[in-house]
């Protein structure tokens, strides 16, 4: 048995600020805050507001290539936060992405201590120097207590870079 649901999720605003850079062994370090507003659908939304706030970092390995790792934590309700992390592998000549990303919550929801993984890969297009297209897609799993459940996703979303 499986429970279907499609619809749009709720609404996330974001910024992301460089931190320092590290030049002898190329690595840059970044923070990003979020804050996701209930928009979704019925049965897609959280019906929360909720701030996130992660560290990325992004290490140079030859040329054009480089190996990304984030950190982060989401407050899900005033019991619950999320732990979140991302390994990420960019394919620069393609403007394209494959990953590896999960989150685990912890608090006193009814799914507490629920782990979800995720394996996915995405694309971007830019439309102009400060406007960007993704989309992405793969597969989740959670493990719990219950057993594994699975599903596919399929996103999209459109980027604006705001100049000093």
């Amino acid at each position: 048995y499986a429970d279907k649901y499609s619809g749009m999720d709720d609404l996330t605003f974001s910024t992301k600020v460089k931190l320092f850079h590290l030049k002898k062994i190329k690595t840059n370090v970044s923070a990003a805050a979020f804050l996701t507003i209930p928009s979704g659908s019925d049965e897609i939304s959280s019906n929360n507001t909720y701030p996130s706030i992660f560290i990325l970092v992004d290490q140079g390995l030859f040329r054009d290539w480089s190996f990304s790792y984030n950190l982060g934590v989401q407050i899900i309700s005033e019991t619950t936060s999320r732990f979140n992390y991302t390994l990420m592998l960019p394919i620069p000549w393609i403007n394209s992405y494959v990953e590896l990303y999960g989150n685990v919550d912890y608090g006193r929801l009814s799914n507490s201590g629920i782990m979800y993984s995720y394996v996915g890969a995405g694309t971007t297009y830019l439309i102009k120097s400060n406007i960007q297209l993704d989309v992405s897609g793969g597969y989740c799993s959670s493990a719990s207590l219950s057993g594994f459940k699975g599903s596919y996703y399929l996103s999209t979303g459109i980027s604006f870079r705001l100049h000093k």
